[in-house]
């Protein structure tokens, strides 16, 4: 009995390199069904080569990765029992189709399982595919470790929590059930890797964190805990995690860094978790660990913090170390909308007061505001721009605007869908893609929040010169970038320059 996991192509823009990240749910799995005595192999699509390979889709969109012809001949040269394949973003969902029905071409006899957060939304999408035997939902490490088991031991699989499958035409979703013990998993099997080959296109610009503050090519993501416990009306990790905050101890993660730093080499950790300082007592014990054991790293928060939560002597310690940047979601600059429209549980006061503080330790501080929710108005919408405005030339908090995503599941598409506020598409299909404006409202209209969106930012540009020619960090700073990560410099400048003139 094999396993052959598969981190798939991406899909991507011609004019912009893409964004190449660790394949951590796939590495996390297959540790776990090696500690359970499986025999595992990795296949990431976008590392096995020397050479990333591409393929044109249309006059704007371009396929990054193995072809479908190469990963029928590892299907061929592997001869699994079983490929699980992962689902990471809602873009990818028509290439996981067509490499689900590669695999079924090369050999008909394999099962394909298909997981992460599209599919724990949207199981009938895939399921609707014959190539597809079982989406597993949610958490995939005791799900997929019992599936195998039960289908090679021709048991019955009803009862397995997390599982969705095709039974007498019809499609059954068993119940949902998280891990609360999350230091019983072990470290993610990076030996499964090509590290190497990924640090390779970091330092091409193609692989971290984009919009990471540091400059270093030796950069690895970490997860130290799941779940969230806010509302927030756009997101939909509660899909995929749950409501539950469940967390990695201190000592877990400590050691997982030290590991990384001394058999990897890692000096640069980006944190992607959603609650990283939910529980203060044990992010400062993380931080206190890094000071105590000498770990030689710097780190930043790509998907950001809350804003309310860090208080001067937390700030100070977060700048002793090693942080390069932080990132907080704002979303809105008016109260109301805040409150009653995004229900985020957050004061704009307390955004201020972090934002205040991050300016005096010197800490890089990005913001991330969303536009185009269905109850705003134009009024709020431009309060909204005017604070981050504010925040970017009084304490020079980087701002990232984005116009707001129906995401399946999330109570802003539902709300969406019953009120007809999808935009018409040539393409009928229950998922928007990153970037694509998707809600028009009777008060605004995709063509509003893109002159809006590029207005804002040639108002930004134009402060962030400024600010460039008053600092010499900052010059500092984008000439480290220009000489460690130049296309990454450039690409930066490039998806700038194009939001703001429509290039």
């Amino acid at each position: 009995m094999k396993i052959l996991l598969i981190n798939p192509p991406l899909v991507g823009s011609k004019n912009e390199l893409p964004r190449i990240g660790v394949p951590l749910g796939i590495l996390q799995i297959a540790a776990f069904l090696e500690k359970k005595g499986k025999k595992i192999e990795v296949f990431d699509s976008l590392t096995y080569s020397p050479k990333l390979e591409t393929a044109e889709l249309d006059e704007n969109t371009i396929q990054i990765g193995a072809s479908w012809e190469c990963i029928k001949d590892k299907i061929r040269e592997s001869r699994p029992n079983y490929v699980g394949v992962a689902c990471q973003f809602s873009i990818l969902v028509p290439t996981i189709i067509q490499l689900s029905k590669a695999i079924k071409e090369a050999d008909g006899s394999v099962k394909v399982i298909v997981g992460a957060n599209p599919a724990t939304a949207n199981p009938d999408i895939f399921l609707g595919e014959p190539s597809i035997d079982f989406i597993i939902m949610s958490e995939g490490e005791h799900t997929m470790n019992e599936l195998i088991d039960c289908l090679e031991e021709n048991r019955d699989f009803s009862t397995i929590p997390n599982l969705s499958y095709k039974k007498d035409g019809k499609i059954v979703q068993n119940p949902i059930k998280f891990i609360y013990e999350l230091d019983e998993l072990p470290f993610p099997a990076i030996h499964h890797y090509n590290l190497e080959r990924y640090f390779e296109l970091v330092e091409k610009g193609m692989g971290g964190r984009v919009l990471t503050s540091s400059n270093s090519n030796r950069q690895f993501s970490v997860v130290t805990s799941r779940g969230c416990p806010f509302f927030c009306n756009f997101c939909s990790i509660f899909i995929h995690m749950g409501r539950d905050l469940r967390k990695h101890s201190s000592s877990y993660i400590l050691d997982y860094l030290e590991m990384l730093v001394d058999k990897h080499k890692i000096d640069h950790i980006n944190f992607e978790d959603d609650n990283l300082t939910l529980d203060l007592k044990r992010f400062e014990e993380i931080l206190d660990g890094i000071i105590e054991r000498k770990l030689n790293i710097t780190w930043d928060t790509p998907n950001g913090i809350r804003a309310n939560l860090l208080d001067e002597r937390i700030v100070a310690k977060v700048k002793e170390t090693g942080c390069t940047g932080l990132k907080i979601g704002v979303e809105s600059g008016n109260q109301d909308v805040l409150d009653k429209i995004i229900v985020k549980g957050l004061r704009l006061e307390s955004v201020e007061k972090m934002s205040k503080l991050c300016h005096k330790y010197r800490i890089p501080l990005s913001a991330f505001f969303i536009i185009g929710f269905p109850g705003e108005t134009k009024k709020n919408i431009q309060e909204t721009l005017d604070f981050a405005y504010m925040l970017k030339k009084k304490y020079d908090v980087n701002p990232i605007l984005h116009n707001a995503i129906p995401l399946p599941g999330t109570a802003l598409y539902n709300e969406c869908k019953e009120k007809n506020y999808l935009v018409e598409r040539k393409e009928e299909k229950s998922w928007f893609n990153y970037g694509e404006i998707a809600i028009k409202t009777g008060e605004f209209d995709p063509q509003f929040l893109m002159e809006k969106t590029k207005s804002f930012y040639r108002n930004i540009l134009f402060l962030e010169s400024l600010s460039v020619l008053k600092s010499p960090a900052k010059i500092m700073g984008y000439m480290g970038m220009l000489a460690n990560q130049p296309r990454k410099f450039f690409s930066l400048s490039k998806r700038l320059f194009a939001i703001v003139f429509n290039a």
